[in-house]
């Protein structure tokens, strides 16, 4: 069933509810629940932009082009983020802030999985655990 039209709640609302409504438990969970699904798009949004730097990288156009799955998703991810607006994100989990940008890892992606001979050279890599 598609929602109506209607403004998110800013950050700021947000932690005034909580302060406000803290003692109630449902809107507690509830407001930390928006909060948990702010932070998780953010961190889609991180991933989505590291893959779609891979392919591009990795000169996959089929993922990377401008129609290409990879980019119509951070697009929407993108939007979404621009519609909530600020997020904040105090105390998130280590294992969820980015790592500095760089292309060392992407060395393993430098093929193309539908070319049979490429096939062939990823499964070898793959056994021998092989790096470019």
């Amino acid at each position: 069933m598609p929602l109506p039209p209607f403004e998110p709640p800013t950050l700021a609302e947000l932690r005034e509810w909580y302060r406000r409504y803290g003692k109630n438990d449902d809107i507690w969970r509830l407001i930390l629940e928006v909060q948990h699904s702010r932070e998780l798009l953010a961190h889609l949004r991180w991933q989505l932009d590291k893959a779609d730097r891979i392919a591009e990288w990795a000169e996959f156009g089929r993922l990377s082009g401008k129609a290409a799955p990879l980019r119509a998703a951070l697009d929407t991810i993108c939007a979404e983020m621009r519609r909530i607006g600020p997020i904040g994100g105090k105390g998130k989990p280590e294992h969820w802030r980015p790592t500095p940008r760089s292309t060392d890892d992407m060395a393993a992606y430098d093929y193309d999985p539908d070319a049979p001979s490429d096939h062939a050279a990823l499964v070898a890599a793959r056994r021998h655990g092989r790096r470019r």
